[in-house]
């Protein structure tokens, strides 16, 4: 497998999300994936809090307006607030502040409507018959320390591989029958686009080899099947210990 990460200039809110890609990516393989930042995605929407003109409302509001559901009591220890957004579990409603330059830049809207709308874009402009489009961003995971990448959406392949009605060496059906490719790819890409002033918010990924590209966006059927209820997760007994209360957006 091959990652290369793509340098672009400073990217600032309204800019062209697409002549963003097109500028800074040459040529793109056949049947590759391109991983693109959700902040740079978010910035080219507008989706920004300036600090200075919002200055009498607290993060935690903004926080709060942004999250599926949010635990409460609301403050962790180490003042984040656990959150879901997106099915995603994490911190903060997924707001940003890192090269935001005095604002807080939130998660990106209409996100599956706005990966289909990237992955026909590159079908048409670099005449690809197989290509995969991934926007991901930074997460944390439970029990570990730093950041990881983890898939917000994703189109044109199946993000799941699956080994169904396989067996392990010794013949024993497997208890896990399920790859999550994009996630794995997320991950990879953002330890290569990396965290801090790297400038990398483009990525691409060339030669996976458990990857079964689709030539459509994914059906609601697919997306649905990519993520868990809360109630059906195996970590159901946590979350159900928890007070979660229902965010306002």
């Amino acid at each position: 497998m091959k990652i290369t990460p793509i340098k672009t200039e400073i990217i600032k809110k309204g800019d062209d999300l697409l002549k963003i890609i097109s500028k800074n990516i040459r040529s793109l393989p056949e049947k590759s994936i391109l991983v693109i930042s959700a902040k740079i995605v978010s910035l080219c929407q507008g989706r920004l809090i300036e600090k200075e003109k919002n200055n009498k409302l607290k993060k935690i509001e903004f926080i709060k307006r942004e999250a599926d559901y949010y635990i409460n009591p609301i403050k962790s220890k180490d003042g984040s607030i656990c959150t879901i957004k997106n099915n995603v579990l994490g911190i903060n409603s997924g707001i940003n502040e890192c090269n935001a330059k005095g604002a807080y830049i939130l998660l990106p809207q209409n996100l599956q409507c706005t990966t289909n709308m990237i992955w026909k874009f590159l079908k048409r402009y670099y005449s690809l018959k197989k290509v995969g489009v991934i926007i991901v961003d930074s997460n944390i995971l439970p029990l570990r320390k730093g950041s990881i990448g983890i898939t917000l959406s994703y189109c044109g392949f199946n993000a799941l591989y699956t080994y169904r009605n396989k067996k392990d060496i010794f013949g024993r059906k497997l208890s896990l029958p399920q790859i999550n490719v994009a996630d794995a790819l997320s991950a990879s890409a953002v330890l290569e686009m990396g965290e801090s002033k790297e400038r990398q918010p483009l990525c691409i990924i060339e030669g996976v080899s458990k990857i079964r590209f689709q030539n459509r966006p994914p059906t609601p059927k697919e997306i649905k099947n990519f993520l868990i209820d809360m109630k059906d997760d195996p970590f159901a007994p946590i979350w159900e210990r928890a007070d979660w209360k229902k965010g306002n957006n």
